[in-house]
């Protein structure tokens, strides 16, 4: 039961911080492209170039560090709350009927 409840309380914390730094790195992204393509100063483009390349290291890095939570609840915690956006968890008499 205790198992469970940690489980509970790591993908209720995780989860949403996870996908709120994924959506930061996006848009911090995304503002870096805008600015590099309205501005016609030099010295702001090179700043934005700067700015797009570190947002998609940030973006790469996020993305990874939900994988690697979600590995990490997988094997240690034995949950299955981190699926991926738009799957669902398939049940082993489900797997037995599909084959």
């Amino acid at each position: 039961m205790e198992n469970l409840i940690n489980n509970k309380l790591i993908a209720g914390i995780g989860d949403p911080l996870i996908k709120l730094l994924i959506l930061l790195s996006l848009v911090y992204f995304l503002y870096n492209v805008a600015t590099y393509l309205i501005s016609n100063d030099s010295s702001k483009q090179s700043d934005a170039k700067n700015g797009i390349i570190y947002g998609i290291i940030f973006l790469f890095v996020s993305v990874g560090v939900w994988a690697l939570v979600n590995m990490l609840n997988l094997t240690i915690f034995g949950g299955r709350d981190f699926l991926a956006p738009g799957t669902r968890e398939i049940s082993p008499d489900e797997l037995r009927t599909e084959i």
